[in-house]
């Protein structure tokens, strides 16, 4: 079965993303093929960063903190619901035809 798992960091930041990361290991090792969606980038040279392969793609992330404090207000709907990030899934969700 394809899969398409979606999660925000790629970093070892707590509980959830161990668990996200167990869960598509045990997944393959069932042979599922699994593709992860991440937007946390930004994480390159951490120590903490899983490692990555070609099964994980790496989206884009709001800014939110980026610009004065009109423009971080303005920003904020994006951060909640993103039309961009949600157009970019649905393009891969066409390539990989998960089933």
């Amino acid at each position: 079965m394809k899969i398409l798992l979606v999660h925000k960091f790629w970093r070892k930041v707590g509980g959830a993303e161990v668990y996200f990361q167990d869960v598509a290991r045990i997944l393959r090792n069932h042979g599922h093929e699994i593709k992860i969606y991440t937007t946390d980038f930004d994480a390159e040279g951490s120590r903490d960063v899983y490692p990555r392969d070609k099964n994980v793609i790496f989206g884009e992330t709001a800014d939110y903190l980026k610009g004065g404090y009109f423009s971080r207000l303005k920003n904020i709907p994006e951060v909640i619901y993103s039309q961009k990030i949600k157009n970019i899934l649905e393009m891969y969700w066409k390539i990989l035809n998960p089933t």
